[in-house]
């Protein structure tokens, strides 16, 4: 499981029309993050892939999936650290896991919503 259920259950009351409410939020998100996160490998820019995967973070957070918070971390503090040479090659596979991770929470969301 990639979201912690519990953890958001407790961080909403139980209530489904709030993490409905999170979801519908997140899920608007997710092509931006998609997005910022492919350009700034196609173009090298640590610093613009460094500030989306902060953004996620927040986002990533708030739906309790800590361990996908913690890759975010990391890739950023690659960027960081960042001096040069090929960012597809260094953070490539983090970003394509990072969406996939993305694509399995929102399936297990939706599975819990539906339920």
């Amino acid at each position: 499981m990639i979201v912690d259920l519990t953890f958001l259950q407790e961080a909403t009351d139980g209530n489904k029309e709030l993490i409905q409410q999170l979801v519908d939020l997140f899920r608007e998100q997710v092509d931006e993050f998609r997005g910022e996160m492919e350009d700034s490998l196609a173009e090298n820019d640590a610093e613009r892939l460094r500030k989306v995967a902060h953004k996620a973070k927040g986002s990533i957070s708030a739906l309790g999936m800590m361990d996908v918070r913690a890759s975010l971390q990391e890739m950023e503090d690659v960027c960081i650290g960042y001096n040069g040479g090929s960012l597809k090659e260094e953070l490539g596979k983090k970003v394509e896991s990072f969406l996939r991770d993305i694509r399995q929470a929102l399936s297990e969301l939706d599975e819990y919503l539906a339920s």
